[in-house]
């Protein structure tokens, strides 16, 4: 008769083999062994071992090892928790735990360096995730990362700016950046310095952005600057250039504190650019029309929407149009990019649904030439933007636009159609501020 499948793995069966249900045959004497029931449920094997005690004591002994090694894997189970372990996972750090105190300083850290609102401790998908990861440390108010734990960062990140800035490391001399901007509320003064340190990397570190009261005149602005500068132990000798707008309260103020100053060279294009835009009538309506046409796009969900069909006819991407902003000029060079790229659009919009005045084929010319003349200067702005610029950018840059503006006569020709005063008033705008490049 075939062997029955076996119903265990224990050690003794290296000596039996099983014929019939309940039955086993000593594979050395082949004598058969009761099993103790005919019930696989209810079979054992303390009958086999008992056979191999009485009849083989030599393989008993061996295989009891064996036995005894099964027996101890057997009981090798995870040790069940006690009521004090399992009270302990659930009991709260105490504040002046070292586990605590790592975790509020960690989230603080996190707010001032993603630039998280301190309500984010009382968000509840944040609570949610802290009770997760690490239910044994209790979150406290905002009040308490924004007041106590704050401050301890704020100290620390002075200290290593300090640091930073030492003679030892960062040299003798230091460059700064400052600028000076309004909202709503408050009026605020910014101090960024720029240095090479004792390994030769180009480094930058914002200093301050103080609030600003009274009237910004620039003897305010000067002793405000001096202030900043004291409050880092910087003296006045170790300042190489402070670069800052062409307000004329920012240079009063810089020259009243007798520092060494610079225009940016960016906020200059800029008045450049301005300077040329409203100097001729048809540039400045053309200018003022496809500002209306970007607004009635805006305000109107409807004609968004009567708009994309269109777009969608013609095959033209499905974009919306640039609205420009006054304090950025680079803004109205996008606002004409786009409107020449939906300029078919916009023509079959406003033949049937109105709402605006479409530019006519001269104004076209217009926009198409004044978007030719201004990329130039959006490409000199971006290049002396950049974080790592430096003075030795600035120089071949504005070389090659003032070439631009004063080549040969061909070159001129094609920038003056539709838009000679425009293009002269940028040129010499150009050639006075930067008459020294």
């Amino acid at each position: 008769m075939a062997a029955l499948k076996k119903r265990a793995t224990s050690a003794v069966w290296e000596y039996y083999t099983q014929t019939t249900q309940g039955k086993a045959v000593c594979n050395t004497c082949k004598v058969g062994v009761s099993m103790g029931s005919t019930s696989a449920k209810a079979t054992n094997t303390s009958n086999l071992w008992s056979h191999l005690r009485n009849h083989h004591p030599g393989i008993y002994g061996t295989t009891q090892g064996k036995r005894e090694s099964e027996s101890q894997q057997g009981t090798m189970t995870p040790t069940q928790p006690t009521m004090h372990d399992m009270l302990e996972k659930q009991k709260k750090w105490p504040k002046s735990d070292n586990r605590s105190i790592l975790m509020d300083k960690l989230i603080t850290e996190i707010i001032v360096t993603d630039n998280q609102p301190f309500t984010l401790v009382s968000d509840v998908g944040f609570k949610r995730l802290m009770a997760a990861a690490e239910p044994r440390y209790a979150l406290k108010n905002e009040k308490y990362y924004r007041t106590v734990k704050l401050y301890d960062v704020h100290h620390k990140v002075v200290e290593k700016i300090k640091a930073l800035i030492q003679p030892e490391n960062a040299g003798h001399s230091l460059s700064f950046t400052t600028d000076c901007w309004s909202g709503s509320t408050e009026s605020l003064m910014s101090l960024t310095c720029h240095f090479i340190d004792n390994e030769w990397t180009r480094k930058q570190v914002v200093l301050n952005t103080k609030a600003m009261h009274g009237s910004h005149t620039g003897e305010y602005i000067g002793e405000t600057f001096l202030g900043m500068l004291d409050d880092w132990k910087i003296s006045k000798d170790r300042v190489a250039l402070v670069l800052r707008d062409s307000g004329a309260n920012m240079v009063n103020g810089m020259r009243l504190a007798e520092l060494p100053d610079l225009s940016y060279t960016a906020h200059s294009l800029q008045l450049v650019v301005n300077d040329g835009l409203s100097s001729q009538r048809a540039v400045i309506d053309v200018i003022a029309m496809l500002k209306r046409c970007a607004t009635h796009f805006h305000h109107s969900i409807l004609a968004k929407q009567r708009l994309r069909a269109i777009q969608k006819d013609l095959g033209l991407p499905e974009h919306n149009l640039v609205q420009a902003v006054p304090t950025r000029w680079n803004s109205t060079l996008h606002m004409l990019q786009r409107a020449l790229e939906q300029k078919r659009a916009l023509s079959i919009y406003a033949g049937e649904h109105g709402g605006f005045a479409c530019p006519n084929s001269h104004q076209w010319d217009i926009v198409s030439n004044l978007f030719e003349s201004l990329i130039p200067i959006e490409e000199v702005t971006l290049e002396v933007s950049h974080n790592n610029s430096s003075a030795s950018c600035i120089i071949p840059c504005l070389t090659v636009l003032k070439m631009l503006f004063q080549g040969e006569e061909e070159t001129r020709q094609k920038l003056n159609k539709y838009k000679p005063q425009t293009a002269c008033v940028m040129a010499n705008t150009v050639a006075g501020l930067f008459m020294s490049v």
